[in-house]
This record gives structure tokens, sequence and C-alpha cells, in this order.
């Protein structure tokens, strides 16, 4: 397993890069960073002589919280951002 991890208090914020073996002609390659209140992560299954599946997660921090002692909150999702 490869791993890159920029230094604590960076500024460039948090960024984590992984590459790790996943069987025979396979390896999965993940990547996160937080910056400025958001945070995203992207992964890819790669396997010899296959389109790679991919994922993406992008979040954005909305305010401050007292949690975990706060009372739950419902989610603000933008679905018009997601792509089918």
């Amino acid at each position: 397993m490869a791993e890159d991890i920029s230094p604590p208090g960076s500024p460039a914020g948090f960024f984590l890069r992984r590459k790790t073996p996943a069987g025979p002609g396979a390896t999965i390659r993940y990547v996160a960073a937080i910056k400025d209140g958001r945070q995203q992560e992207g992964g890819h299954n790669v396997r010899e002589r296959q389109e790679p599946h991919c994922i993406r997660v992008e979040l954005r921090r909305v305010s401050d919280s007292d949690w975990p002692c706060a009372v739950a909150r419902a989610a603000k999702v933008d679905i018009g951002s997601v792509a089918s």
C-alpha cells in the first residue's frame, strides 16, 4: 500500500492519497481532501481490461454544532448537483 499524507496544519489543508492492491490485476485508488469547510473524497476500483468503477463524495460544512450532544438535524441535500 502506497500512501501520501499532508502534514498537520498544512496551508493546503488535509490531503490523503492511497493506492492499495485489490486482487490479481486490480488496484483501489483513494483520495481525500479537507480544506475551508469542504471535504472531498474519490475512489477508483481499477481492474485490467475493464472500465474503472468510480465514486465521488463532496461535503460542505454549513454551520457549527454541539454534536454529539445536539438534537439531530435534517440533512440538506442539493439533488440538482447529483449526477445520475
